[in-house]
This record gives C-alpha cells, structure tokens and sequence, in this order.
C-alpha cells in the first residue's frame, strides 16, 4: 500500500495544483455567481409563490363548500337559489360553481320553472362538457323536455343517452324516462318491455320498484270516459190548438202555432214557461144564523 507523501515529497507541479483550481473557481464565481444568485432567488421565489396559491385556493375551496353546504340546506327555494348564484359569483374558478350551477337548475325544475331549468342545464353542459355531471346535465335538459310535452323528442334523447351511457349509474332513469314517454304516447306494450328489461337488469333496487310500478300501469285497462246522455224528448205530437181555459172565470187562452223545422234554442239556454198565477181559492161564507121573527121574540 502506497504511503501519503508530506508537502516536501511533491514536485513543484502537484503543489501548483489545487492553487489553480481554486483560482478558477474564484473566476467562475466572479463570472457567473450574479446570474447563479438570481436563478437561485427566482426559483426560492416561485416555490413560494405557488404554495401561496395553492394554500390560497384550498382556502377558497374550504369556504366555498361551506357556503355551498349552507345553500343547499335551505328549505325555501327562492333562498336556495340566492345563494347558490352566490357561490357562483364570489367562487366562480372553485369546485363548488359547477355544482351550484346543477343545484340552482334542479330548483327551479322542482320549483315548475322548466324553461328555466333548461336554459341552466344547456348553460352547464357548455360551460363544463368534461364536468363528471355533465352527464346529469343531459338527463336533466331531456327531463325538461318531457315535462314540456314534447314527447317525441325526450325520447328521442333518452333512446340516444341509453346507447351512449349503457354502464353509467344514471342509465335506470333514462330507462324510466324513456318509458314513460312511450306510455304517453300510447305504445304500451313498449313500455311493458323496457320496464321489464329494467327490473331484470337492476333486481331488488329502487329503480326496479319504479319499473314495476310502471309495469302495473300499463297493465290497468284505461278507464272509459263518463258518457253523459240525455233523454230523448217523448213525442206527444203537436200541442192543442183553439181556445184553452184554465178557470172557468178566466178568458180562453189562443195558442200561438207550432214553428217549422228544427227548434233553436234562445241566446242563454232554455227559459222555464212562465206559466199565469192560479187565482187563489175564495172561502167560503158561513150560512148566517136565522133571525127569530115569531111574535113572542118581538117587542111592541
């Protein structure tokens, strides 16, 4: 093994050395050691700079998803809806805006605003196309169209969500949605068959309990519509011509004749006969008591 030499063991060129390369370094430094202090403190700075806004975002996430908690316990509608604009407007960048913006459309669906509810389903589905609810977003806007009455084309809608979303979670509802239009429109049997189909995909849910019970209804005979009849007019033939008395003290009565052709009836519906007051009975006078005329009674 090769023992350490000392100082005076060297040559003149090993002890140069390492002289040299501290020389270069102080060179370097004098060169570059500005800019290397500035990269430095840009990148310290950065650091810090987005860990400040991270600390700032989650802190507006936290707030936001009080606020929006709060929102959503509210009972009165009109309240509920406030506030969830409010969410909106003060976090419009956090997690909570898109889920106010469903919040606010499902108020105002539940609420009977359905043109509304629409409007903000079609606003979430532009705002947000890869929001995870933007799926809900759709069905929504088709549930607005059925609720709108126009039949055709929700189940157009959810006969396109069905093949798009087989496997998604809200796939039993477009299902129920598509039956209930096909009932409104009078396909039945069709109806029968997706709630069938739906019971067998999804047993012992809650949605096969709503397929079953649609199931029922299609099974209940319509019932008929109350028919209301009138009885026909008895034929009596023409009514009596000539003099007609009701009371022997009275003047005959001349009816007028019968018109030709069908009856018409008068502006305001038929008019009960306006028949003369009956002469009220006159009583009759007690026979008065025989005056006593006989001599004995008289007085001279």
């Amino acid at each position: 093994m090769a023992k350490a030499r000392t100082p005076e063991q060297l040559s003149g060129n090993e002890q140069q050395a390492p002289q040299d390369d501290l020389l270069q370094l102080i060179q370097f430094l004098r060169v570059n050691g500005l800019p290397i202090l500035l990269g430095v403190v840009i990148a310290v700075g950065a650091v810090t700079i987005v860990n400040m806004y991270r600390r700032r975002a989650r802190l507006l996430a936290d707030s936001a998803s009080v606020m929006l908690g709060k929102a959503m316990q509210q009972q009165e509608t009109a309240a509920r809806i406030k506030q969830l604009n409010e969410v909106m407007a003060q976090y419009p960048t956090t997690t909570a805006a898109p889920l106010a913006l469903m919040g606010v459309a499902k108020a105002h669906f539940d609420n009977g605003k359905i043109d509304i509810a629409i409007n903000k389903y079609i606003e979430f589905q532009s705002k947000y196309p890869e929001h995870p609810h933007a799926v809900g977003a759709e069905l929504g806007r088709l549930h607005c169209l059925e609720a709108m009455r126009s039949t055709e084309t929700a189940l157009q809608g959810f006969e396109a969500f069905l093949g798009k979303y087989a496997d998604h979670y809200l796939t039993p509802q477009a299902g129920l949605g598509k039956a209930r239009c096909l009932m409104a429109l009078g396909r039945t049997n069709e109806a029968r068959v997706v709630c069938e189909d739906l019971v067998v995909a999804r047993p012992e849910t809650t949605w096969s309990i709503k397929a079953e019970r649609l199931i029922e209804e299609t099974r209940r005979k319509p019932r008929p519509m109350p028919q209301y009849t009138f009885p026909a007019p008895t034929d009596v033939g023409p009514p009596p011509m000539g003099p007609l008395t009701t009371d022997p003290g009275q003047a005959p009565l001349l009816l007028p004749s019968p018109p030709q052709g069908p009856m018409a009836l008068p502006e305001g519906g038929l008019v009960p006969e306006k028949r003369p007051p009956e002469p009220e009975p006159v009583p009759e006078k007690a026979p008065e008591a025989s005056k006593n005329v006989s001599g004995d009674a008289a007085q001279p």
